[in-house]
């Protein structure tokens, strides 16, 4: 047995041998005559393509740049998106309009703030003292306040403080300038202090006849003229002695409130002797104001 195999290992053998032997030879015929077989390509033959790739890419962003700057941005207007000249135009004459229409908005109001009201020809105490009052309203500001002011039948005085001596001079000057061909003045300017108090006197008569009017339909007016102007009622007495009739009444507003109240009292055409009239600062930061006649 052991014969038999050694035999057919040899066999194989030489087999294999021989076809090996013949494919070589086939290979060595293919093969031209002094070639060799291809080698892999070595790393430095690749770095030594990517040189000129690198060198064309940049030759070819300098010529870009070169063509952009020198050419196409000289040719193009910039921004690109020119302003809108019409809109700033609608712009600007609407600024114009709403600055106008506040310049007019504020001299209407200047128009309408107290100051301006005309003294009354006649020279009873509820016929002058809206005027006298406009003045007084005309010349406060955030530095100068009103401490008091009061009237009767032929009188009156007002007490205003300012922030300095100087400003109080200078306000004192100004309802002297206003005043002084309306009534006699008895005060003088301040010469030191905050306070400026000014005071004058003008003619006392009573103002027509007796009115007859019930005391019912007399508060009812006095009402319905506090809520015309503006002004809250307090209170309201009416006492009676025979004909006479004597009114004590409370109200609470801004000056302008007290102001306007006199005016429509005024246009009443009532025979009012003024007793009293008062007006100052209340503690609700308003002003309260009292007025006592005989009517």
């Amino acid at each position: 047995m052991n014969l038999l195999v050694d035999k057919r290992e040899q066999e194989f053998s030489f087999e294999d041998a021989k076809e090996q032997s013949s494919l070589m030879e086939s290979l060595n015929q293919d093969r031209e005559p002094g070639a060799e077989f291809d080698k892999p390509k070595s790393p430095a033959s690749k770095k030594s393509l990517l040189g000129p790739i690198l060198t064309t890419i940049l030759i070819f962003a300098a010529a870009f740049v070169v063509v952009y700057f020198g050419f196409y941005k000289k040719s193009v207007k910039w921004p690109l998106f020119p302003k809108n000249e019409s809109a700033e135009q609608t712009s600007l004459e609407q600024k114009t309009q709403d600055e106008g229409s506040d310049v007019a908005d504020n001299a209407q109001e200047s128009t309408s703030q107290p100051g301006g009201e005309e003294f009354a020809d006649s020279q009873y105490c509820v016929d002058i003292a809206p005027g006298i009052i406009s003045v007084i309203h005309s010349v406060l500001s955030s530095t100068v306040k009103v401490n008091t002011i009061f009237f009767d039948e032929g009188s009156f005085s007002a007490e205003l403080i300012a922030s300095n001596e100087t400003e109080a001079a200078s306000v004192y000057r100004t309802m002297e300038a206003a005043l002084g061909d309306k009534i006699t003045l008895t005060s003088n300017e301040p010469r030191s202090g905050r306070s400026a108090l000014i005071a004058g006197t003008f003619a006392t008569a009573a103002r027509g006849n007796a009115t007859d009017i019930s005391s019912i339909e007399l508060e009812e007016k006095l009402r319905d003229m506090a809520d015309e102007a503006g002004a809250r009622v307090a209170s309201v007495t009416i006492s009676k002695s025979g004909q006479d009739q004597t009114v004590f009444l409370k109200l609470e507003g801004s000056i302008g409130n007290c102001q306007q109240f006199l005016q429509l009292l005024r246009q009443q055409n009532l025979a009012i002797t003024v007793s009293k009239l008062l007006l100052f600062p209340a503690i609700s930061g308003e002003y309260t104001f009292i007025l006592r006649f005989y009517l």
